[in-house]
């Protein structure tokens, strides 16, 4: 008896084990894919074709905006030194 508790015990914690593992790798698919789209989008961002000029006296703080934001997009975040600065 006391034996195939034991199974039966083990057997429920793979199964649970296992649940969590699809969990886990279908939260990391659903990130991934996120994070692909994400950088599509920002690949077709091209900051060099906006007409600064119209934002008159903003228009300094807009080119540093946009330095920001052209920065941002080129970083790699693989790079945990990157990501941190």
């Amino acid at each position: 008896m006391k034996k195939s508790l034991m199974v039966l015990t083990m057997l429920v914690a793979l199964v649970g084990c296992d649940d969590a593992t699809k969990a886990i790798d279908e939260a990391q698919a659903a990130a991934n894919k996120a994070v692909d789209n994400l950088q599509q989008k920002a690949d077709s961002l091209n900051l060099k074709d906006l007409n600064l000029d119209v934002l008159g006296d903003a228009t300094q703080k807009a080119q540093e905006f946009t330095q920001s934001i052209d920065s941002l997009i080129n970083t790699d975040f693989t790079d945990h030194q990157a990501v941190v600065a």
